[in-house]
């Protein structure tokens, strides 16, 4: 997390507890993106994958050879259900326990948050 637990929404302490989160010491992106890929096994990435955040995200995980998915997604449209399938396939292949979500803020598409929640919710599912 930020320095300070800082979210689009103000400071949220409450989720070092509720999500066993570590506070960064820097507040600027690249070095938390940074390690949030370095201290995972793979990363998913919503959103625009060409954005500026996401490029970055992509590059780190080349340069610390972890794996990398891409899940497209624009505001207002939802996350196909058969791209749960893939996604569990590539979580299983690449043995990925810690997982690395990444992506768009809900201020920059709004609606990302819902559908993200949603799918991973319905891909993560016990079957």
């Amino acid at each position: 997390m930020p320095h300070g637990f800082l979210t689009e929404t103000g400071l949220r302490s409450e989720f070092a507890r509720l999500y066993d989160m570590r506070e960064r010491p820097e507040s600027e992106y690249a070095p938390r993106t940074e390690a949030n890929v370095r201290e995972s096994d793979g990363t998913v990435i919503f959103g625009d994958v060409g954005s500026i955040g996401s490029r970055n995200t992509k590059e780190f995980c080349a340069k610390h050879g972890k794996p990398r998915y891409l899940i497209p997604w624009r505001s207002g449209g939802s996350i196909p259900a058969a791209t749960g399938v893939e996604f569990l396939r590539w979580l299983e292949d690449h043995n990925i326990r810690i997982l690395n979500v990444a992506g768009n803020r809900e201020g920059v598409q709004p609606g990302i948050q819902r559908a993200v929640r949603e799918f991973l919710i319905a891909a993560l599912r016990p079957r």
